[in-house]
Formats: structure tokens, C-alpha cells, sequence
């Protein structure tokens, strides 16, 4: 009903769309190439970006005054009374040069205000919901516009006879362009802000890493997801508004059936993006884009397709650095698979999600689990060439046949290893010999030993539920009897506990060259809050399901016992209650007297050596 569509509206479409393509493109093409945006380049890219966005939102409110009055703007205002109020057009004049202008003079305001949100960090998920209000606010706004806009007074006579909207009606579609138009440009600066962002930061996380973590699969997986993310967010943008403009063009030109032409604009522009606003729709493809179901989700986490992996990494402590770690790939044969592969899992941080998929378990795993009498679970964290280790610790304190618990299955102990890849052909033997090694395709290192312990955590909830899980190191001796026979009177699980070693009031390294290097970026706190050791602790069930479902909400911080049991569980009040009188991380501990250890001790640590953890077992389980 608005009239015939002329030639030159197609004009302004083409031009609109040629915009807002080469817009997407420039940024695109220059992320791929460049990674990462420096300071100078950045304030460049962001001031083209605004340059067309200011020449689009020009554009639009030209074509809304010849598209309702099918007259010139100067027409327009001369009719006092068709138009009695010419001084609204420095509204839209006003949102031009703010638009203009933000990049250059507000962007480290705009930045400092949002950072605060989360953590002092503009990352993805803050630019979604901010975007996602701004867009909330614009939506209400069209449609309250729309409404009151299409119920105005009746036509004017002196005006144009095509003219079926009155004088308010312009005002109203004045201030629903600048209002999109503007919300267009704060939407595309969150996003390319956010996503640089995000860039930088992990090349500076690789240029501090260590060889290992450099070139881990995880941090090259991101920079691709990343760059993917940008290529679906033009391919979707270039979709959403130049086919359209494009097929409304060609009738345009070539047709010569009016209101053919009306129904096809209807068809293609306007319904594309009615969620959003009836009023030129083509204002809002970036919001379309990022409400879009997809581009939604790809920004508010991170596409979770897998790459091949890349590097060869073992885990555990005993590799303390990289060229022992490539020796000891050099010396390791691999096979090419084991078991029966069990399907794709994800574990979410903040600023990763982890990928993995279990291509080992027990064959009778499931039993003790099923029956759901299972009290304790034992995971023993370890490398998968610790063959030996894993042996003296089958024959020690994890003994099937001398230990009571292990014999009712009241407690079940099984073996976590890494990278399916090394699994040697002695360890395959292994596993079909013993039947207790969970082998997981995840990449890990020592740096990354948090996610074995958050694989750990899984374990217990989804695959093997108990009403305590004890996450324990290969280097560690537990006595598991001496906890099974204080269960009910000092360890109670009914609420959600940890019970370990504790650390009090220690402060964060920020060397860059110590192991446990935490930046004020990651962690700006002076002290942590009390967290575990890491080497062996015991949670509730109830802990478990907490922290596993708080994860998502912190950023990774590579030092996995401050992270697990003290920030994340300080965050959902998860109790630690020391307990140094039972768990020890020193050997000579073997050298005390009976009477200095009055038969508390479960725990003892740090046994670099097979006979060490056999005298070690020896001592424990006799005299204390």
C-alpha cells in the first residue's frame, strides 16, 4: 500500500548494500590476515566502520522521507504544514556525528565502563548481552512507533496523494533511523572489540607459554573457531540483506509489474527482518545476524568443532619441562587405537570448552556404578607411559584382594590417562589385562592439568556416580581403609566438602618465568582464597555437582588446585576443611615414631620412585 517503488529507491538499496558488504569484508579480510589488530590499525578499521555506518544511516533517512512523501527533504520542510516541526532533523544529524566521532574519542571510555562487567575483560559473552539489550531496547521502540505512528490524523489534502502518513509519522520514522542506526554501530563495535580482544589475549598466552602450550591444539583450535566466526558473520550479513536488495533491484530494472515489485520488496526485505522492526528493515542485519540462532550461539560460545590434533603431549608432574617431554615422546611406540571409541563430550569454561571423547573405559565399569551402593571413587591422575606405577600402586594400596572396601566394591579405584595417541602396546596389555584405565582423547600437560581434574569431576557425576570422589596423583599413597572407617563420623557427605591439606592466604606469582605465573588479568586478587593441595583430596558428591556447574562462569587460571578448590568452590561455598594431620607431602614421614602419627595419616605425597611408594605403603599401612 505505500505506492509504487521507483527506480532510484532500488538505487539507494544497492548502494546500502554495497555498504554494509564491503564493510563485513574489510573486517574479515583484515582479521585473517593480521590476527591480531594493533592500536594504530585499530582506531583505522573502527573509523571506516563508523565512515559507512554514517553514510548508511544518511542514506536511510533520505529514502524514508522520499519513500513516505515521494518529494526532496528540501520539499519536505518549505510545507510548514505538511512537516511544522523542521528542527527535528538535527536528531538524525546528531546521531551521524556521535557515530562518527565514538571511535576516536570514546572508545577506551565505552571499554572501561563495559570492562567492569566481568572480571575487567570485554570477551564474547559480555558483547552478546549487551547487544542483546540494546536490541531489546530498539525492538520496543519500533514497534511502540509503529503502532502509535499508524494511528495518527488523517491525511492532509496540500500533501502528496501518495502520501498516507501524517506529519508525526515522519517524526516517528526520523528517530526509529537514528535509533537503529545508531544501535547498529554500538552493536558492530562490541563485536569487533570483543573479538580482537579475545585474539590478543591468546597470543599473549602463547608468547608466555612454554613450546608445549604454544602449540597446543586447544589454543590453535580458538584462533581458527575465531576466524570462523568472523566468515559466518559477513557470509550471514551478505545473505541476509545484498540477495535481497540485489533480487529487488533487478525487478526494479527489468520489470514492469508494479505491484509485483511492491510484494517481492515486502517478500525479501521486509519479512526477512520483521522480528526486529517493520520500518526499514535493512537497518538491521548486524542485529538480525546476531539474534540469528547460529551466529548467536557461535558468539556466545565458541564453535566446539574439533581440529586433528597437532601436538604430542603426556601428562603429569614427572615432565617438569619440554625437552623432557619430547624425549620421552621420541623414546614412546604408539598404537594406532584402543577399545571401542565413546562419543563426543564438553566440559565449559568461561574462555574455552574443552572437547574430548572417552576412547577407553572399563568393561564392567558401569556395575558397582548402576547398583548405586558405590561410597567411595578413586581416580588416580596419570601418564600413560607410568606403566610400572600404575602397577605397584594395583599392588599396593589399591590391592583388590587385601583391601576389604575394593573387595565388597564398596570403593572402586581406576586410572585416568590422556592422549589416546600414546597409548603404547604395553599399555594396551595393560588395559586388558586390569580393566581399570580410563583413556581419554583430550589434549593436556603438566600447564594443563586442570582439565584432567575437571575430566575427573565428570567422571563421578556423569559416568560413575558415589557419594565420595577422591582425586589422587600417581605419586601419592592413600590408605583407602583408614577414610572408609571415618565415613559417617568425620567425613560426612551430605553437604558439599572437601576434605585435604589447605593452603592459607597465599599470594599469586606474577614472575612470568615460575611455573605457577598468574597475571593480574587472570586473578587481580592479593591473596586466594583457601584452596586445596593438589596431590590428593576427597569431595562430596554434592561439591562435585557444584563446581562442575560453576565452571562455565570463570575464566582458566593454570594452576589447577587454586582454581578447582579455591576460587571456584569459594564462589559456590564449597567448605575446606583442613586436615594436615592426614595428608602429608613428604616422604621422610616413613622416619616418624608410631606415636607421633596416632593412626590418622591417609595421605603421602610426593614418592618419585616405585620403592618408594612400596615403603612408603609398607610403613602406612602398619605402624601408623
Amino acid at each position: 500500500e505505500v505506492g509504487v517503488l521507483s527506480q532510484r529507491d532500488a538505487i539507494y538499496d544497492g548502494i546500502l548494500g554495497c555498504l554494509m558488504l564491503s564493510t563485513n569484508l574489510t573486517i574479515f579480510v583484515f582479521i585473517q590476515i593480521h590476527r591480531t589488530l594493533r592500536k594504530e590499525k585499530e582506531y583505522i578499521l573502527l573509523g571506516m566502520l563508523v565512515f559507512f555506518n554514517s553514510i548508511l544511516g544518511a542514506l536511510l533517512m533520505y529514502q524514508a522521507y522520499y519513500q513516505f512523501t515521494f518529494e526532496p527533504i528540501a520539499q519536505v520542510l518549505s510545507r510548514s504544514y505538511c512537516f511544522r516541526h523542521p528542527h527535528i532533523i538535527f536528531i538524525p544529524a546528531t546521531a551521524v556525528i556521535i557515530s562518527l566521532i565514538l571511535p576516536f574519542m570514546a572508545l577506551d571510555r565505552l571499554i572501561a565502563v563495559i570492562r567492569p562487567m566481568y572480571y575487567y575483560t570485554l570477551d564474547r559473552h559480555c558483547a552478546c548481552k549487551l547487544a542483546a539489550v540494546i536490541l531489546a531496547i530498539y525492538v520496543g521502540i519500533c514497534l511502540f512507533l509503529n503502532i502509535s505512528g499508524r494511528s495518527g490524523a488523517p491525511v492532509t489534502p496540500h500533501c502528496h496523494p501518495l502520501e498516507i502518513y501524517n506529519h508525526n509519522t515522519i517524526l516517528f520514522q526520523l528517530i526509529t533511523v537514528s535509533m537503529g542506526h545508531f544501535a547498529s554501530v554500538i552493536i558492530y563495535l562490541l563485536v569487533i572489540v570483543a573479538l580482537r580482544r579475545q585474539i590478543r589475549d591468546m597470543n599473549e598466552k602463547s608468547e608466555k607459554r612454554d613450546l608445549i602450550i604454544s602449540t597446543s591444539p586447544i589454543i590453535i583450535d580458538r584462533r581458527h573457531r575465531i576466524e570462523r566466526t568472523f566468515g559466518v558473520f559477513a557470509v550471514a550479513t551478505f545473505l541476509l540483506m545484498v540477495l535481497p536488495t540485489a533480487i529487488l533491484a533487478v525487478f526494479e530494472f527489468f520489470g514492469d509489474d508494479h505491484p509485483d515489485i511492491v510484494r517481492i520488496h515486502a517478500l525479501s526485505l521486509y519479512r526477512v527482518a520483521l522480528k526486529f522492526c517493520a520500518m526499514n528493515p535493512t537497518l538491521n542485519v548486524v542485529a538480525y545476524a546476531l539474534k540469528h540462532k547460529q551466529i548467536y550461539n557461535g558468539l556466545r560460545q565458541v564453535f566446539t568443532k574439533k581440529h586433528p590434533s597437532t601436538a604430542r603431549l603426556v601428562t603429569h608432574s614427572q615432565h617438569k619441562s619440554v625437552s623432557q617431554t619430547e624425549k620421552m615422546l621420541k623414546k614412546t611406540p604408539t598404537v594406532k587405537s584402543v577399545a571401542t571409541i565413546i562419543p563426543n563430550d564438553t566440559i565449559s569454561f568461561k574462555d574455552i570448552i574443552l572437547k574430548f571423547r572417552f576412547c577407553q573405559l572399563p568393561k564392567a565399569f558401569s556395575d558397582a556404578c548402576e547398583r548405586g551402593n558405590l561410597t567411595l571413587l578413586v581416580v588416580v591422575q596419570s601418564a600413560p607411559s607410568s606403566v610400572a606405577i600404575r602397577n605397584v600402586i594395583r599392588s599396593t594400596w589399591a590391592n583388590k584382594t587385601s583391601i576389604p572396601s575394593l573387595k565388597k566394591t564398596s570403593s572402586k579405584v581406576v586410572f585416568l590417562v590422556g592422549n589416546c595417541d600414546l597409548v603404547t602396546r604395553e599399555m594396551q596389555n595393560e588395559i586388558d589385562t586390569h580393566n581399570d584405565i580410563i583413556a581419554v582423547d583430550a589434549e593436556d600437560s603438566y600447564k594443563n592439568l586442570i582439565f584432567k581434574t575437571a575430566l575427573t569431576l565428570h567422571i563421578s557425576q556423569s559416568l560413575c556416580p558415589s557419594r565420595f570422589l577422591l582425586k589422587v596423583d600417581e605419586d601419592v599413597v592413600f590408605n583407602i581403609e583408614r577414610f572408609m572407617s571415618g565415613i559417617n563420623r568425620t567425613f560426612r557427605g551430605e553437604t558439599p566438602t572437601i576434605y585435604c591439606k589447605t593452603w592459607r592466604g597465599s599470594a599469586p606469582s606474577r614472575d612470568r618465568t615460575n611455573d605457577w605465573f598468574v597475571s593480574e588479568h587472570q586473578f587481580r586478587g592479593r591473596r586466594y582464597p583457601d584452596y586445596c593441595a593438589g596431590p590428593s583430596y576427597v569431595l562430596t558428591s554434592s561439591a562435585v555437582t557444584s563446581l562442575l556447574s560453576t565452571l562455565p562462569e570463570f575464566s582458566l587460571i593454570p594452576v589447577e588446585d587454586v582454581f578447582i578448590t579455591g576460587i571456584v568452590a569459594e564462589k559456590v561455598r564449597v567448605r575446606r576443611i583442613g586436615m594436615e594431620s592426614r595428608f602429608k607431602s613428604d616422604y621422610a614421614v616413613i622416619n616418624y615414631t608410631p606415636k607421633d602419627c596416632p593412626g590418622q595419616l591417609m595421605s603421602i605425597h610426593n614418592l618419585k620412585t616405585e620403592q618408594q611408594i612400596r615403603n612408603t605403603w609398607s610403613y602406612l599401612s602398619r605402624n601408623c
